[in-house]
């Protein structure tokens, strides 16, 4: 079954945008391909004129927030920062405990957190990268 068919579109710095759709229709897998998590079986996702599947460098510059933040559950926070560093080298990791403080999100295992805690983790781990698109996969939901 063909999920997404001749996707074309261009994003601007600094824009939002947001993708509409029944379930099934093929957003998740489209935000996942435009981030380089799924490869095209056709076409490319460029950005500033590079195929992002074969430079894995221009992945620095964009940054997925999953719909689901379950995956953080077996860790601390510092064990995430950790690995935030390691895959993003432009993670600010004073501005990310920063926010975290501002928003009165406690330093301890994310377990303890409740679904919107989670999900506002994730939003600023996101922001903490640095990165120069941030996608959001339901960003809303928790």
């Amino acid at each position: 079954q063909t999920i997404l068919d001749d996707v074309s579109f261009t994003l601007q710095r600094g824009s939002i945008i947001g993708l509409l759709g029944r379930n099934g229709a093929g957003k998740t897998t489209l935000l996942r391909t435009m981030v380089g998590i799924l490869d095209p079986d056709v076409g490319t996702v460029t950005y500033e004129d590079t195929d992002i599947h074969k430079n894995p460098g221009t992945k620095q510059k964009i940054v997925y927030v999953p719909d689901s933040t379950n995956i953080l559950n077996g860790y601390t926070v510092k064990e995430i920062v950790k690995f935030y560093k390691a895959v993003y080298t432009a993670f600010d990791e004073a501005y990310f405990y920063e926010l975290l403080e501002l928003f009165n999100l406690p330093n301890k295992r994310i377990r303890s957190y409740s679904k919107g805690m989670k999900a506002l983790l994730a939003i600023i781990l996101a922001v903490s990268t640095k990165a120069e698109y941030i996608i959001l996969d339901e960003p809303t939901n928790g």
